[in-house]
């Protein structure tokens, strides 16, 4: 196994499903139930995944309760609406002796004419430029040590503020644009 822990914020997505079959690696996987409905726990339970649970909706809060509950030394943090491309946790993983925090590339899907201009913005900001943004960011556990953990007073820009500290601090950083997830277009 892995010293690996895959943290997946979830609320209502039941898209989490394919997002976990596409975990291709032997690695703990946490889902962070972020005030969830009854559909995702159901669901969470019948794929026997661990899981932790928030009662108020809070993203900021379900990173780090994850991270808490992990067991492993490093940290991936996606979301339940990506898809994993074969072999990208490992391509991932082979980096994080290296360095302290490694990111991948995001694909944006896009099925009209505005969800295509939404997928490259959002491509532009998350994959094409030098940030630390979430989905598919590998984090060594000792960073949160150093910088400390998800702003919680933050709600949708917690991982700016996270890759604003780690630069400043001058964490070492590396993108592998060949680990790839897929996110399902944004509406």
């Amino acid at each position: 196994m892995m010293d690996l822990t895959i943290i997946i914020p979830v609320c209502d997505d039941l898209r989490i499903e394919r997002c976990i079959k596409s975990i291709d690696e032997d690695v703990e996987i946490i889902v962070s139930m972020n005030n969830p409905t009854e559909k995702i726990k159901k669901l969470i339970n019948r794929l026997g995944v661990d899981s932790c649970q928030i009662a108020k909706q809070s993203l900021s809060k379900a990173y780090n309760e994850g991270i808490k509950k992990s067991t492993k030394n490093h940290i991936l943090i996606t979301d339940s609406d990506c898809v994993f491309k074969k072999g990208s946790i490992q391509k991932l993983y082979s980096k994080i002796n290296r360095y302290e925090i490694v990111k991948g590339k995001i694909i944006f899907r896009h099925n009209s004419f505005m969800s295509k201009i939404i997928s490259k913005g959002r491509e532009f900001t998350t994959s094409d430029t030098p940030n630390l943004y979430i989905p598919l960011l590998l984090i060594n556990k000792s960073v949160f040590e150093k910088i400390g953990y998800f702003n919680e007073n933050m709600e949708f820009t917690s991982d700016c503020d996270f890759s604003d500290k780690a630069k400043k601090a001058g964490i070492d950083f590396y993108y592998e644009p060949e680990a790839q997830i897929i996110h399902e277009p944004l509406n």
